[in-house]
Order: C-alpha cells, then sequence, then structure tokens
C-alpha cells in the first residue's frame, strides 16, 4: 500500500461510480500490501483508506437503503497474496484498475493480461504507469495530403532540400501506415465486423487520468459496460505483447542500445 498508487482516488472515483450503477451491484476488490507500517504518513494512509471504505460501504452497502444486506461494495484485502491466489483474482475480475500517480512499469497490469487465458476483462490503466507504453496504442489517424508549395525562385539546391524533405516525409507517412496495418490484425475478431473495428479508438489497456475523476469515472463506466467482443480484442493485444515482448528480449534492446550510443 503506497501513496503513489492512487489509492484514495481510485475510492473516490468507485464511490461516484456507485451512484451511476449500485443497482447492478459492483464490487472494489483492493489487495493491498502493508508497506512502511511504521512510518507516520503511511499510517495515516491506511487510516485515511480506512474512513472512506467505512463511508461508502455505510452509504452503499448493508447498512445502506440502496442494496441488499449481504453487499459489501468495498473490500479491502491487507496482506500478502500468493501466485495462485493472484491469478484467481486476475481472471475473476471484469475490470482490473491500476491507478498509479507515479510508476516504472507496474508489472500487474501485465500479470492480468498473462493471466486471462480466456481473452476476457477490460485493464483500466493510469497514462502514468510505464506499462501504458506496451500495453495501449491508439489507432493512428490518416490526415489530408497536401502539395509542397515551392517557389519558382528557388535555387537548385534549395529545390534539392525540398525534394530530400518530401521524400523523407514519404518514408515516414509509409511507416506509420505499416504500423497501422499491422495494429489493425489485432483488431481482427470473428465476433466483430470491419463497420464496428472503425468505431474502437485505441487497442489493448483503457487509459486514464487518475487525477481527474471525471476522466477516471468515464473510463470506468466505458469498461465497465464494454462488450465482449471488444474485450477479446483488446485482451488480445495485450496478451501479445506480453508473451512476446519477455525481460530478456528488454534486455537484449537496452545492451543493443548502449552498444549504438
Amino acid at each position: 500500500m503506497d501513496y503513489s498508487k492512487g489509492i484514495i482516488d481510485r475510492i473516490h472515483a468507485f464511490g461516484e461510480y456507485l451512484r451511476k450503477a449500485a443497482a447492478s451491484k459492483p464490487v472494489l476488490f483492493q489487495v493491498l500490501t502493508p508497506t512502511r507500517e511504521s512510518v507516520p504518513a503511511y499510517m495515516a494512509l491506511r487510516r485515511e483508506v480506512e474512513r472512506l471504505t467505512a463511508e461508502i460501504n455505510a452509504k452503499f452497502g448493508k447498512n445502506g437503503s440502496a442494496v441488499d444486506a449481504a453487499y459489501v461494495p468495498i473490500q479491502n484485502h491487507f496482506a500478502n497474496l500468493n501466485q495462485t491466489e493472484l491469478i484467481h483474482l486476475y481472471r475473476e475480475a471484469d475490470v482490473l484498475i491500476v491507478s498509479s500517480l507515479r510508476d516504472g512499469m507496474n508489472l500487474v497490469a501485465k500479470e492480468f493480461a498473462a493471466a486471462r487465458t480466456d481473452e476476457l476483462g477490460v485493464l483500466l490503466l493510469s497514462e502514468h504507469a510505464g506499462a501504458v507504453d506496451e500495453l495501449h496504442c491508439s489507432k493512428p489517424q490518416t490526415k489530408p495530403q497536401t502539395k509542397p508549395q515551392t517557389k519558382p525562385q528557388d535555387s537548385a539546391q534549395e529545390q534539392a532540400v525540398s525534394k530530400n524533405t518530401v521524400l523523407n516525409n514519404t518514408v515516414l507517412k509509409n511507416t506509420v501506415l505499416n504500423e497501422g496495418a499491422l495494429k489493425q490484425d489485432a483488431f481482427k475478431d470473428d465476433a466483430v465486423n470491419e463497420r464496428e473495428l472503425e468505431d474502437f479508438e485505441s487497442l489493448g489497456a483503457v487509459v486514464f487520468d487518475p487525477q481527474s475523476q471525471e476522466d477516471f469515472i468515464a473510463k470506468l463506466v466505458f469498461a465497465a459496460q464494454m462488450p465482449q467482443a471488444e474485450q477479446r480484442i483488446r485482451m488480445k493485444f495485450m496478451r501479445e505483447q506480453v508473451l512476446n515482448h519477455t525481460a530478456n528480449d528488454w534486455a537484449n534492446a537496452f545492451l543493443q542500445a548502449l552498444l549504438r550510443a
């Protein structure tokens, strides 16, 4: 349990989400591994987590009027879980929320994708988590082409430079289009037709700003209501990224970059 994980923001967002979805009785299950328990700041963080949890549970849970007596909206687990327990949670979750305010990578996001052999589930991923670079991809936007304007009085040297610039832009454009074609392949799914694919703005994780409650809640609603067909498309992309980009691949790429430097 660390302040950098955006736990308080997550609880606030879920509390607001309950105003819209209390009837469906969603549950936020948080694995909050204790850390630095003797540090005052961390002790204060845990007290605030427990206070907010109790407040929301009292309003929407068994003591509230919105749902039945057995419902507990926020369930906090202050302990370490073993690998088997984690995999079980990953596979049971409809949405995994990674709300980090700052994070180097966040392997939980990758573990979630690796565990979802059913290709279902949605990853709601903070834009501040390092994993966003691998587990999310925006669809390339096609821009209208414009012809380069050249002045009649340009010298031969200026015209050569202008021509070279246009050629370089063409190469860059082709690269973007090729990448787009490769990424479009991940959209292919028997249950989804091409018209539906055009509606998707991105592949992989649903990315949000954890410090914007408006964005957080909107993306949570979007993730919770996502059709299974789209879930599969997004999860296939993430699983391919995780399974084809291992720690060894990262180490080799890092060493190669050092050699080129």
